[in-house]
């Protein structure tokens, strides 16, 4: 007797999913970063980009809500990081890099929206302290004691001499956007290349000037560097 059309062959029984599935993907993940980690922490530094690039836009993302303004949302990007890959040995795997590299980013961009209030406040009592004939200090126009003022005469030249010890590539896009102040847009049309490749390029530049820095002058470089640019921007 032949087969009814309407026969099927028996089939195999429907798997229902499991939550163990997506944590063998979630598994692969953490085994990869940290195979990544262990390998960045041995020397191979340059791995570092392979290790955050899939999370730059959520991080942009979420510095942008913060910080209400994209190139502020980039810088803390960038800055956050600068922070993780200073701080990377301290990474030890009790939540998901991804976590910890976030958690990096908030802090950063709540610190620059802080920062930026008081600077506003800061910017609002300078001028009227000039409206009242009292000058506002700058860092250029003289206004320090001679101690402040060789520091910082020492201090701009060490810049100087870190960004000239730049390659091209990562020199031309460190000043376009660091010390003149340009968007990554326009930073990126200026020199015929992607945006992805100018942040690529600022944060390995961002972080050859830092660790050339820091040995001699730790974070009063950083504190002192946004006041400087002009100065920094004129001596170029």
């Amino acid at each position: 007797m032949q087969p009814s059309a309407f026969q099927t062959a028996p089939q195999a029984p429907e798997q229902t999913p499991t939550a163990a599935q997506p944590k063998i993907a979630s598994e692969s993940q953490a085994q990869y970063e940290a195979n990544l980690i262990r390998r960045i922490l041995s020397g191979q530094r340059e791995l570092f980009y392979e290790l955050i690039q899939p999370y730059q836009r959520m991080l942009f993302a979420i510095a942008r809500s913060t910080t209400n303004n994209d190139g502020d949302a980039e810088d803390c990007v960038q800055e956050a990081a600068l922070k993780a890959l200073a701080h990377l040995g301290d990474f030890r795997g009790a939540c998901k890099f991804s976590t910890w590299l976030t958690q990096i980013a908030v802090n950063e961009a709540r610190l620059r929206y802080r920062r930026d209030r008081v600077k506003l406040y800061d910017s609002l009592d300078e001028r009227g302290a000039e409206e009242d004939g009292q000058p506002g200090r700058d860092i250029s126009d003289g206004n320090y004691n001679p101690e402040e003022a060789a520091m910082l005469t020492a201090l701009r030249s060490a810049i100087l001499e870190a960004i000239q010890h730049l390659d091209p590539a990562h020199r031309s896009v460190f000043e376009l956007r660091d010390i003149q102040g340009h968007s990554i847009r326009t930073t990126a049309n200026r020199l015929g290349i992607s945006e992805a490749n100018v942040k690529t390029r600022l944060l390995r530049a961002r972080l050859r000037v830092r660790e050339t820095l820091e040995r001699d002058w730790g974070g009063r470089w950083s504190d002192c560097f946004p006041n400087m640019k002009p100065a920094l921007a004129r001596a170029m």
